[in-house]
């Protein structure tokens, strides 16, 4: 073969798999331990796999998804394929996914221990319905152009054409006004969920589309959740409920080549892609009205959360920012002293009292990928030296009585 022609299929192979790099991830090694033992629920809609003991847990995630599939299916699209959905307790962590390659996904029930940031659902229903919403995302995103990479390349294909046609502010903020439409909380109620934005409003910040989208190393910009929120819920609220099925649709599809998540906007809503994102922020913040109260500027330093005072004028506080590990200060007036870096943890949260800090330090396990803990760690203030006072545990929220001999916690059971 000419070495010319050799060259142009190695760059023609090449592209896909720079493609795939961006969205390529590590496997969990060794997963779960062998005494964990599963079993499943099976619905049309999903395979609910949980550890014995969890079914109580895993009938409520499948009653709730049986109850929304029907009732939101319109509004994203009606095609269904059942999707795997695995139940870990073992870990300490909050989270939750659905991923292509393979098709599934992975609900981390501990919940969080700050109620204000994704309300009081519990937890395992929350997931379901954040989820789920994913699940029909994935299923209604095979089409056109989409569906050619899935034919190619498998299910990684379709990952590639959907991140490349739809953003992820949509993903999630579009999960986000589903879990607000169909249960009696979701973020959409909670104030906590505005706040970043209210607070660049009051302080007359006014940050292109592109810097929001896309966030600052400079200056402080919210998540793309309450941002996907904000135009999902414009969309639906001024053009109709079918208005982002249509416009995903045509999206994944590749209907209009490049560019085609912000030309379907405008062929189905008549605004230029700026100008509909513009209104939509708008549209929120006139609704919010919150008035402009500029103070002088300062660049952002870190976060300095959770103060508590020794006496009248000395406090303790935890100083973390993006390029600095978190560490526990001590203030007198103007004067600040290092006691000592705070080591792993899933939150920022801790207590103080009778001159020793508590806090919940992460630990993986050594050998298991979905094991972890949350073990209670104290800090002796004088000398800024740290030990752990428990092992393969999983307590949140320590807190010292007033003499520092005794704990109290909340603990998560598996």
């Amino acid at each position: 073969m000419p070495k010319l022609k050799t060259n142009t299929l190695r760059l023609l192979l090449l592209l896909p798999v720079m493609l795939c790099i961006s969205i390529a991830k590590a496997q969990t090694f060794g997963g779960n331990p062998p005494s964990v033992k599963w079993q499943q629920i099976n619905t049309p809609a999903a395979r609910i796999i949980f550890p014995q003991g969890m079914d109580s847990t895993a009938l409520r995630v499948a009653a709730v998804i049986t109850r929304i599939n029907d009732a939101v299916k319109s509004t994203i699209g009606n095609k269904q394929r059942q999707v795997s959905i695995v139940l870990q307790n073992q870990t300490t962590e909050t989270n939750g996914y659905v991923g292509l390659a393979p098709f599934r996904s992975e609900f981390y029930l501990t919940p969080q221990q700050n109620s204000f940031e994704l309300g009081a659902l519990p937890w395992a229903e929350m997931l379901a319905v954040h989820e789920f919403r994913h699940v029909q995302q994935y299923n209604n995103f095979n089409v056109g152009l989409s569906k050619a990479l899935r034919t190619v390349f498998g299910e990684g294909g379709q990952a590639i054409g959907n991140s490349l046609s739809v953003p992820d502010w949509f993903y999630e903020g579009d999960a986000v006004y589903n879990e607000t439409l169909v249960s009696k909380q979701g973020r959409g109620r909670l104030p906590f969920f505005f706040n970043d934005f209210r607070g660049l409003w009051v302080a007359d910040k006014k940050y292109s589309w592109m810097k929001l989208r896309n966030g600052s190393y400079v200056d402080y910009v919210p998540t793309h959740y309450p941002l996907g929120y904000m135009v999902v819920a414009y969309g639906r609220e001024t053009y109709g409920d079918d208005f982002w099925r249509k416009v995903t649709q045509d999206a994944a599809a590749y209907k209009q080549g490049i560019y085609p998540f912000q030309k379907a906007i405008k062929k189905y809503s008549g605004k230029h892609y700026k100008v509909f994102t513009d209104s939509a922020i708008n549209y929120f913040k006139q609704q919010f009205n919150d008035k402009p109260t500029p103070s002088p500027s300062a660049h952002f330093v870190a976060d300095e959360e959770f103060p508590v005072y020794i006496d009248d004028s000395t406090f303790i506080y935890l100083k973390s920012s993006y390029d600095n590990i978190p560490r526990f200060i001590i203030r007198t007036g103007t004067k600040e002293k290092m006691i000592a870096s705070r080591g792993l943890a899933i939150d920022h949260y801790f207590a103080y009292n009778n001159g020793k800090i508590i806090y919940s330090g992460y630990r993986p396990d050594a050998r298991w990928g979905y094991c972890n803990y949350s073990e209670i760690r104290v800090i002796d203030v004088n000398t800024g030296s740290e030990k752990a006072i428990t092992r393969k545990s999983k307590y949140f929220s320590p807190a010292l009585s007033g003499d520092g001999k005794r704990i109290v916690a909340a603990e998560v059971a598996t």
